[in-house]
């Protein structure tokens, strides 16, 4: 009984207003961006050097910059939720119910089957889409004022351990910010650090919860944008954990009003 309250609040506090389709011309020209850079690559040694880092890539400067300049432009225009929790994160960010709405770009980037159906490949298993109410599944992390940061983590989404995957595209660094990893923490290798700068148009991929990651502090005047995109081999979740990564999610990132409604 209690289980399916908990399922109705999620549902309710998750609600969707509906998103406008992707026009056809953008998700077909997006879907032939993903095909032809994915065609250049040699997935086999990918998939090994994938394998081999603990579930971790990072593809420098894959997405045309015209394209990544264009996204960039949809995400300017949006209203973020700037969001701190001392000692843990700060930055501003726009979830995945007001994306589906006013980006249609970066929404085609994410749901782009060309792109799904690579990450199928290169992980060997099925990727799906998380829940179209999930404002993590496809959302902005805009880093524009000094000190803003991430500290280490692991990404799990609401997700079992291994079953969610982070895609990372970096749409704006013009920053001495950068990507921290520590790789092969859960696997019994030796740990390896490495820190890392995201040009514009690199697409970073990793296990979330296998991959411990921080965002180093942004420096005076800088600005660094990136589109985290989450997919998972099973994006259900049990009433309870759906409602708490909704409440968690509005505490942290989205703000209050996400748990009433989709559009601030």
């Amino acid at each position: 009984m209690m289980e399916r309250f908990a399922g109705r609040v999620a549902i309710r506090i998750g609600d969707v207003i509906a998103p406008l389709p992707v026009p056809a011309p953008i998700q077909n020209e997006v879907d032939a961006m993903w095909r032809a850079v994915f065609g250049r690559l040699d997935l086999p040694a990918l998939r090994d050097q994938f394998f081999a880092d603990g579930e971790f890539l990072m593809l420098d400067r894959l997405v045309p910059a015209a394209l990544v300049e264009r996204a960039l432009a949809e995400i300017d225009d949006a209203r973020p939720t700037r969001s701190k929790v001392p000692f843990v994160r700060a930055a501003r960010h726009v979830g995945w119910r007001t994306l589906q709405r006013i980006a249609p770009i970066s929404t085609a980037l994410y749901k782009s089957s060309v792109f799904i159906d690579w990450m199928t490949e290169l992980v060997g298993q099925p990727m799906q889409l998380k829940h179209p109410s999930d404002d993590h599944a496809c959302a902005t992390y805009e880093y524009e004022r000094a000190g803003d940061h991430m500290r280490f983590h692991y990404d799990t989404c609401g997700c079992d351990d291994g079953a969610s995957y982070s895609q990372l595209l970096s749409l704006h660094d013009r920053s001495t910010q950068r990507l921290v990893v520590d790789l092969h923490t859960t696997d019994g290798k030796p740990i390896e650090r490495r820190t890392l700068q995201t040009l514009p148009g690199t697409l970073t991929l990793f296990c979330g919860s296998k991959v411990w990651h921080a965002v180093s502090p942004l420096g005076r005047h800088e600005r660094r944008v990136i589109l985290s995109m989450s997919y998972a081999t099973d994006p259900s979740m049990t009433p309870w954990r759906w409602l708490y990564e909704n409440v968690k999610d509005a505490l942290l990132y989205f703000g209050p009003l996400s748990l009433i409604k989709g559009d601030r």
